[in-house]
């Protein structure tokens, strides 16, 4: 009997390993990184450093999930040639459910043949797409991921600023990017025929939005998963949107230039996506009241913009908001300073009225408002929601709400009207949420609709 009970209890433990051997989906072992960096090139070599200095911050927070092998090759180092990229394709030997992960930035271009080929411009020679592409395709794992910011990088932009930052990535975007897709991502910064565009001291357009679009997007279709496929849209918007706000400030020659090419824009191109595994299990989705800054309203029959005055502030500086909704409405504008606390901005205790008449651009403050924003810190992002309501009756149902909730902090020892933001509304966060969706979740969703957008707080 003693002899029976050693036997079952070896089966026992040898079916459990056995049944979580094959339950268990496969994963991410190792993620296998080269970073292909031309800092010499005299022209953009400080921008390839900021892009750099970026994507390694983000292999950094793969590392606390993953296996990270680094390997990089700087063209100041004579490393970043075409035979070695190529070399290092084929003896790194990845395991079945390994990621290889090649990132190249610097100058690219596009033959004028029939073919219209492109290729990245490397120490020694042009190393064309096809061929690099061709070579990962050859290698045996589960996800390989190729990202290229090379096209013709300008360096005479003028001082700007992005309100994009790479901060840490949570575990799961990490485990749902590295660890859940199968394929092939292939990217790059611009489509055939255009330019892209990098700051000497902010880097790519491209990278800035892709690198903290990684680590802080929205999961938009709201399925408890973050795809590939959202990143790369995400990152398409917001880098053509960081090319609008420069666009203007480009010298006068720039312009010709493009104009007679027909460039009007830059538009990340995907040559290929990888796909969701299909062994995944969906996450189960946080309360909604934990997500009110991911709140988005697919069914909404109108639209609203929000956008802040620039994209990067310091302490104490002066917030401007401009909004503009295709329909008139009420509109509740937030705040969240890094921290996580929020901020009601408007309605405040010097302006209760937020109607705002449809096609018309609205500042907040206004010339005639009698207060300002200002920024106090901490340091790091803030995000900025406006929530717009067609009827009087929403609106003040939201105002209500929000009045019934006890303030965190309201300091009345600076009477100074224009110091607002010393004296905003503060309110737990938690709390207010749940009165705010509690609200929204009320009205029909083809009345209501909603607009974010963030900025950067530096220190002084």
């Amino acid at each position: 009997m003693y002899f029976t009970r050693i036997q079952l209890t070896i089966l026992t433990l040898l079916l459990f390993t056995i049944s979580i051997s094959i339950v268990s989906p496969a994963d991410a072992q190792t993620v296998h990184a080269l970073l292909i960096i031309m800092d010499a090139d005299s022209e953009i070599g400080p921008a390839m450093k900021v892009d750099q200095y970026k994507v390694e911050r983000m292999l950094t927070s793969v590392s606390r999930v993953y296996t990270v092998k680094k390997t990089l090759y700087l063209s100041s180092r004579n490393a970043a040639r075409g035979q070695v990229v190529l070399d290092w394709i084929q003896r790194v030997k990845p395991a079945r459910d390994d990621v290889v992960f090649v990132y190249y930035a610097g100058h690219g271009g596009m033959e004028s043949n029939s073919y219209k080929e492109t290729f990245l411009n490397l120490t020694d020679r042009r190393l064309y797409r096809y061929e690099l592409a061709e070579a990962m395709e050859k290698l045996n794992c589960r996800l390989k991921m190729l990202i290229t910011d090379a096209c013709s990088n300008a360096p005479r932009l003028p001082i700007v600023s992005s309100s994009y930052a790479v901060e840490t990535v949570s575990k799961s975007h990490i485990r749902h990017l590295f660890g859940q897709h199968e394929g092939f991502l292939h990217l790059n910064a611009a489509s055939e025929g255009q330019y892209s565009w990098s700051h000497l001291e902010l880097g790519s357009f491209f990278t800035i939005a892709l690198m903290a679009l990684i680590s802080d997007i929205s999961d938009t279709d709201r399925d408890g998963f973050v795809a590939w496929q959202e990143v790369f849209e995400l990152t398409r918007d917001v880098t053509e949107e960081l090319f609008e706000r420069v666009y203007p400030l480009l010298p006068q020659d720039e312009k010709h230039d493009m104009q007679r090419r027909g460039i009007k824009s830059q538009t990340p191109k995907a040559y290929s996506l990888p796909k969701c595994r299909r062994d995944r299990t969906p996450e189960v989705r946080r309360d909604p009241v934990d997500s009110l800054w991911e709140l988005r309203n697919p069914r909404a029959r109108f639209d609203v913009e929000l956008q802040t005055d620039k994209p990067t502030y310091r302490i104490d500086d002066y917030l401007t908001l401009r909004m503009k909704a295709k329909e008139s409405c009420y509109i509740t504008v937030l705040n969240w300073d890094k921290t996580g606390k929020l901020t009601v901005l408007l309605p405040n205790q010097y302006e209760s009225n937020t109607y705002v008449t449809g096609g018309q651009i609205h500042t907040f403050p206004s010339l005639e408002d009698d207060f300002d924003f200002i920024l106090p810190g901490p340091v790091g992002r803030e995000r900025f929601k406006v929530i717009a309501v067609r009827s009087r009756s929403a609106s003040q149902a939201l105002k209500t709400a929000l009045e019934s909730i006890p303030l965190e902090d309201k300091s009345q020892d600076n009477k100074d009207k224009s110091l607002f933001r010393a004296q905003a509304e503060v309110v737990p966060r938690d709390k207010a949420e749940t009165k705010i969706l509690k609200e929204l979740l009320k009205l029909n969703p083809t009345d209501w609709t909603e607009a974010s957008t963030t900025i950067i707080l530096r220190s002084q």
